[in-house]
């Protein structure tokens, strides 16, 4: 069930970053780390649906991505989408194109022993084992990821958003061999996202190769790529609500389309979910992009159609995503709000 687990996340990034392609073009490298925001907001969508029958299960979680997997391929077939061929081959480049980077190949023997330590290891440290991991315990036993009774009030209130990830590979196996892999995969993700996000804010190019040493050698980010803490996850979620906006301060927010906002949404409230603190770092990104494009709205007609109804997909993208949690901290009268 290991390599299935992991089939089927990979699968399910595959198909969300396409979808995010084929209706939001742009590079795999910067949709992928929409996908992965889609797949938290995706897990944060069924569980809470699967909450109210007391359902969060292995058998219904599987049953339910399995059906979902088997949808879309069906639909690829008889639609005869090429661009998954196309989505495949440009995984390929990017592989190629990381490998014969210098500074890939300096952090590859970082990155294997990173791997080791998270596969050998289980969790261990203080955060893990006061709250992301026996929350985690406590919905599998309740089969539900309502609130419950607990004198640690950080199982309950802490954003859960990556612990959602870690519940579907728990789930899925039945251990918690796979909980780590979620902030070791944010980690590799971040290093591919970030490549994207050089490009859309027009650094130089031969900047590159430091920003990634940097990025990836940072302590805290070596020290929590194998463990379940959550810190990783919300930096590669601050990144796609940057590059789910990016039309907003790189481009004309005129052409931004409803789906643009539907994501900006989404990503918005997979980032409250995961950690609050990546909507502090990005939101000041997109409303400066957002200030300095008014003066492109022509009329008060044009600037009602475009960001009024835009904004309103937003907040409904991001309360389908986060509103179950945000409600549940103001039914219980939750103590404290990261």
């Amino acid at each position: 069930m290991i390599i299935l687990s992991i089939f089927l996340f990979l699968t399910l990034l595959f198909i969300l970053s396409n979808e995010i392609i084929r209706n939001r073009p742009m590079p795999l490298s910067g949709a992928i780390s929409v996908g992965f925001a889609g797949l938290i907001g995706l897990e944060a969508i069924l569980l809470n649906i699967l909450s109210l029958f007391r359902a969060v299960t292995s058998k219904y979680i599987f049953i339910i991505h399995i059906v979902i997997i088997c949808s879309w391929a069906v639909w690829v077939f008889f639609k005869k989408d090429k661009r998954v061929k196309k989505c495949l081959i440009i995984y390929y480049r990017i592989f190629r194109m990381l490998i014969f980077r210098r500074s890939f190949q300096l952090l590859v023997p970082l990155w294997i022993i990173i791997g080791i330590t998270a596969w050998i290891y289980p969790p261990n440290n203080y955060d893990s084992l006061t709250y992301h991991m026996p929350r985690v315990a406590h919905w599998i036993q309740n089969q539900s990821i309502e609130y419950y009774p607990t004198p640690i009030d950080r199982q309950n209130v802490m954003g859960p958003g990556a612990e959602y990830l870690i519940l579907f590979f728990q789930l899925l196996t039945g251990s918690d061999r796979l909980a780590t892999l979620v902030q070791f995969f944010s980690f590799m993700l971040l290093i591919i996202s970030t490549y994207y996000v050089i490009r859309i804010i027009k650094l130089p190019q031969k900047w590159l190769p430091y920003i990634m040493i940097i990025a990836t050698t940072a302590p805290i980010a070596i020290m929590e790529a194998s463990n379940t803490k959550n810190d990783l996850v919300a930096a590669l979620i601050t990144l796609s609500i940057i590059i789910s906006g990016a039309r907003f301060f790189s481009g004309n927010i005129l052409k931004t389309q409803l789906f643009d906002f539907v994501i900006i949404g989404m990503c918005l409230g997979v980032g409250f979910l995961v950690k609050p603190t990546a909507l502090i770092v990005a939101l000041p990104v997109l409303i400066i992009g957002i200030v300095a494009q008014v003066k492109k709205f022509k009329t008060v007609q044009l600037f009602w159609k475009r960001s009024v109804l835009g904004f309103l997909f937003s907040l409904l993208a991001a309360t389908a995503v986060a509103g179950p949690d945000l409600y549940r901290k103001v039914v219980y009268a939750a103590p404290r709000y990261e």
